[in-house]
């Protein structure tokens, strides 16, 4: 397939904008565009970069190629037609080609695509990237490591007064997510779980005093490393997790409960009870999701199911009794209340039997060991959770599954400073952004470049009306009779509204029966006076231009 390549004209040649190149010509496809520049340094200014000399000759011709930023949607490349150069100085000698401070290291790619391409794939995939700007992914791959060495060096991590900590599994290891659950913001993220790993990336953190609520998981590492960093900090084990580990301990009593049932079944030794109860057990379709939840959120059915269940099966009618007595727990507005609830829960779990072993390790041995940070959660104020920091966790593993390779390195640089780098703000009118005194310089003489010798420089500055000679832009406008604002009544056309105005019509016919405007004042036509003064109405403007056909 034969693509077509066209030479720009000489007024079409973009502007670079690189102070060190002039563009001299254009070569441009439907998808990209080829720039050819020379070095604007004279002759005369050129040193050696060895020995210093500034005495030195041409040596030959020399072609550099580089990438640069999108121009119109389209991929750009630059080509520097330069030359090499050789010191006269007789001790050095050596030849050397000019080096462009607009260059990247590499010499593939301009400093200011270079930058941006580091910004970009902070929030989008390398391969994305890369088509963007028709690049290789192992190009954006290779500036990105370089730019993940300059985000290492950021400053100290003001603490949160509410800090989440939980892990996530990235490179076959859990990484340690540091959260700022007041804001949303990922903190930090560490290599390892190991509690000399955590008080080395709690060390990072500045005011650590400042630190009021810890919210984790039950990890030992976590524990021993605020108890250590943190003493001040309430440790707040989470919800989630507590609530996770006894669903489990329920699913676990609910399978062995079912295989009980379904062996009792097989030992009956009459065919037709033996059919019965399995066609009973078969049609109740005892599944997990109606043990797990709590039966305020159930529909009808499902509970009306449950009751059917339970008034079967006196082993699943005790096991969703204990299921009721656990939620209760958290439904507690108080620690007192919340510690009764649990006692009363715990005195209920069977003390023997396989079927309830889990939950009983849930009861006797894990709020043994972390019953302290657990009820803690009913101490805090808004009662803290880490939901925060596993829905970030979340958005982590889809950066991970997105990159497909990512390093530790490269993901950690993509979700710590991502979003507060690569989004962009909305728009801001950079006139609303000056002093109020380079406003007010700006507002007197910006529109004098463009018309400086056709209106005196008070008359725009006090925006006062002026008559046109309809000659001098083409159009047919005698004085200003443009009108325009519709609260404030009509105002005529002056200053740079005028000229704009005058502009836009530029290549208007002149029609003849339009006389050209005078130096001296003459009797004009009363009506028209009082149009082009503004000091008509809507309607006399209409009336006025059905009956005399002027433009106005």
């Amino acid at each position: 397939m034969s693509v077509e390549v066209k030479r720009a004209s000489l007024e079409e040649i973009p502007n670079l904008r690189l102070p060190e190149f002039h563009e001299v010509d254009c070569l441009e496809t439907d998808l990209d565009m080829e720039v050819f520049v020379v070095p604007t340094i004279s002759s005369a200014r050129i040193q050696c970069p060895f020995c210093g000399c500034s005495e030195t000759i041409s040596h030959g011709k020399e072609e550099r190629f580089f990438r640069d930023w999108n121009i119109y949607e389209k991929r750009v490349g630059v080509t520097v037609n330069g030359r090499r150069y050789k010191c006269k100085n007789p001790e050095c000698g050596k030849t050397f080609a000019l080096n462009f401070e607009c260059i990247d290291s590499g010499g593939k790619l301009s400093n200011r695509l270079r930058d941006t391409i580091q910004k970009e794939a902070l929030n989008n995939t390398f391969t994305s990237v890369a088509e963007r700007y028709g690049l290789g992914a192992t190009t954006v791959a290779t500036a990105f490591e370089s730019y993940t060495d300059i985000l290492q060096l950021r400053p100290e991590i003001k603490a949160p007064r509410v800090l989440g900590l939980d892990e996530c599994h990235l490179q076959k290891q859990m990484r340690p997510v540091y959260v700022d659950l007041e804001n949303a913001v990922i903190l930090e993220m560490g290599r390892s779980v190991k509690k000399d790993d955590v008080i080395r990336d709690l060390s990072k953190f500045k005011d650590l005093d400042k630190v009021e609520v810890v919210t984790t998981d039950m990890c030992a590492g976590y524990k021993s490393a605020i108890e250590e960093m943190l003493p001040q900090a309430i440790h707040v084990v989470d919800k989630f997790h507590v609530v996770k580990l006894f669903l489990e301990s329920v699913e676990s009593a609910r399978k062995i409960i079912c295989d009980n049932i379904r062996k009792d079944i097989e030992e009956i030794t009459n065919p037709d009870i033996r059919q019965k109860k399995w066609d009973r057990f078969v049609e109740l379709n005892i599944d997990s999701y109606m043990f797990k939840m709590n039966p305020e959120n159930m529909a009808d059915w499902r509970l009306n199911k449950l009751v059917e269940i339970c008034d079967t099966y006196p082993n699943l009618k005790y096991l969703v009794a204990l299921r009721d007595m656990f939620f209760k727990i958290y439904q507690c507005k108080d620690k007192d209340s919340a510690w009764s609830a649990y006692c009363e829960w715990k005195h209920f779990v069977p003390k023997i039997g396989d079927d309830f072993a889990d939950m009983r390790r849930l009861a006797l041995r894990t709020f043994k060991t972390w019953g302290k940070e657990i009820f803690n959660y009913f101490d805090v104020e808004g009662r803290k959770t880490n939901a925060t920091t596993e829905r970030l966790n979340g958005a982590i593993k889809s950066m991970q599954n997105m990159g497909r390779g990512y390093s530790y390195e490269v993901l950690r640089a993509k979700m710590l400073f991502g979003s507060a780098t690569s989004k962009a703000p909305l728009y801001q009118r950079p006139s609303r952004l000056l002093s109020q005194e380079d406003k007010e310089a700006f507002n007197d003489t910006r529109y004098l470049l463009y018309c400086p010798d056709i209106h005196d420089a008070d008359d725009l500055q006090n925006n006062k009306p002026f008559e046109v000679n309809p000659a001098d832009g083409g159009g047919v406008i005698e004085i200003p009779g443009y009108y325009y604002g519709k609260e404030e009544g009509p105002h005529p056309l002056s200053g740079y509204d005028l000229i704009m105005f005058n502009e836009m019509h530029m290549h208007d016919e002149v029609k003849s029966d339009i006389p050209m405007v005078e130096p001296e004042p003459k009797v004009r036509n009363p009506e028209l006076e009082l149009v082009q003064n503004g000091g008509a109405t809507i309607d006399g403007i209409i009336k006025y231009y059905q009956e005399h056909g002027e433009c106005i």
